[in-house]
C-alpha cells in the first residue's frame, strides 16, 4: 500500500528530490571539470587528477542512469553513499588545504543528505555521515598525508567562489522544497478528501487521480501496469443475514488484506461499496496469477472465521495498452463480468 502522500511516489521522476538531484550532478560534474583545468594550470598533482576525473564520471554515469532506470531510489542512495562516505574521506585525507575547505565541504555535504531524504529509515545516513566526519576530522590531525595540491590566487579565489555559490544554492533549495512541501500538503492533500472512511484506502476520487497519472506515465515512459478489479459477490446477501455492523467490518479487513499484500509502489483504492481497484507497477498481465494467488488463500483464511458465508471474491483484468483511462477500465469491468457469468 502506498505511504502518506504517495502521489509524489508515483512519479519520482518528477519529485522535488529527484529533480534537485538531477541539477547536482549536472552542476558537480561542471565544476569537476572547472575545478580539472583550473588544477591543470595550477600544478595539480597526478592523484588530484584522477580524483577530479573519478568524480565526474561518477556523477555523468548517474545523471544518464537517472534518466533510464525504473527505480531512480537507488541511484539517489548510490549518489549519497560515495558523495559522503567515498569521495568525501578521499578528497579530506589528499587535500592539503583540508582544513580550510573540508570544514564546509562537510557541512555541505550534510545539507544534501538531508535534502535528498524521501523516508524515516534514511535519516541514518546524515547520522552516519555525521559521525564519520567527527571522525575524519580527528584522524586528520593526527595523521595528515603528504600529498600536495598548490593553487595559483586565481584559481583560489575562483575555488572559494564556487563552493561558497553551491553552498547557497543548496540553502535556498532546500528553503523552497519545505515552502512547496508545506503548500502542496495543505492544498492539496487533505486526508478527508484522500481517503475512504471505513477502510483507510485512497477513495474513489483520488484513487482515480493517481490512475490517470499512472496511466500518463505509462504511456510517456513505457512502463508496464495492470488495473485489477476486485468485487466481493454475494455480499448484499452477507448483510442481510449478518448485519450492516458485520459487514463493514468484513469490508476492512479486506482492505487491510489487500494493503499486506501490495507493494509499497502499488495503487489500492475503493473503487464502489464491495469493489477494489488494484494497480499492480512494473507488472505484465501475465504476472498478475501469482498477486491473486496470494490474495485468494489470504481470503479463504479470512472467510473461515465466518460460518456458512457464499461469499467470494470476482477478478477482472487489464492491461494499460489501451487509448485512455476509461477504456482500460472498462477492460476490467467486462472482464470481472465475464468471470460473474460462468460463476
Amino acid at each position: 500500500m502506498n505511504m502518506v502522500y504517495s502521489f509524489l511516489d508515483h512519479r519520482k521522476s518528477e519529485k522535488i528530490q529527484y529533480v534537485a538531484l538531477r541539477f547536482l550532478l549536472v552542476a558537480f560534474s561542471l565544476l569537476g571539470i572547472v575545478v580539472l583545468l583550473l588544477g591543470m594550470f595550477s600544478g595539480y598533482e597526478p592523484l588530484a587528477t584522477v580524483i577530479s576525473i573519478v568524480f565526474i564520471i561518477f556523477c555523468t554515469t548517474c545523471l544518464i542512469l537517472l534518466n533510464i532506470t525504473q527505480h531512480p531510489h537507488y541511484i539517489k542512495i548510490f549518489f549519497i553513499l560515495f558523495l559522503d562516505f567515498i569521495y568525501f574521506p578521499v578528497a579530506w585525507m589528499t587535500s592539503s588545504n583540508a582544513f580550510k575547505t573540508m570544514p564546509y565541504s562537510s557541512i555541505l555535504f550534510l545539507v544534501i543528505t538531508f535534502l535528498f531524504i524521501e523516508y524515516r529509515r534514511e535519516f541514518i545516513l546524515p547520522i552516519l555521515y555525521l559521525i564519520f566526519a567527527v571522525v575524519l576530522m580527528y584522524i586528520k590531525v593526527r595523521w595528515p598525508l603528504a600529498f600536495t595540491i598548490t593553487y595559483g590566487s586565481l584559481s583560489s579565489y575562483l575555488l572559494t567562489f564556487l563552493r561558497y555559490a553551491v553552498v547557497t544554492l543548496l540553502l535556498l533549495t532546500v528553503a523552497v522544497m519545505l515552502t512547496f512541501n508545506y503548500f502542496e500538503v495543505t492544498r492539496r492533500y487533505d486526508r478527508k478528501n484522500i481517503y475512504d472512511e471505513l477502510t483507510g484506502l485512497y477513495n474513489r476520487s483520488y484513487g482515480l487521480k493517481q490512475l490517470q497519472a499512472l496511466f500518463d506515465i505509462q504511456h510517456n515512459q513505457h512502463i508496464k501496469h495492470t488495473l485489477v478489479l476486485i468485487e466481493l459477490e454475494q455480499f448484499k446477501t452477507f448483510n442481510e443475514k449478518n448485519g450492516a455492523l458485520a459487514g463493514d467490518q468484513f469490508i476492512k479487513t479486506l482492505a487491510d488484506l489487500m494493503k499486506s499484500n501490495s507493494r509499497s509502489n502499488d495503487l489500492c483504492f475503493r473503487y464502489s461499496g464491495n469493489t477494489f481497484l488494484l494497480v499492480l507497477s512494473h507488472t505484465d498481465i501475465s504476472q498478475v496469477n501469482i498477486f491473486l494467488l496470494r490474495i485468494q488463500n489470504a481470503f479463504e483464511t479470512l472467510l473461515s472465521q465466518y460460518e456458512e458465508s457464499d461469499l467470494s471474491l470476482l477478478v477482472g483484468k487489464a492491461n494499460f495498452d489501451y487509448n485512455n483511462l476509461t477504456e482500460v477500465i472498462k477492460a476490467a469491468e467486462m472482464d470481472l463480468s465475464l468471470h460473474q457469468t460462468n460463476a
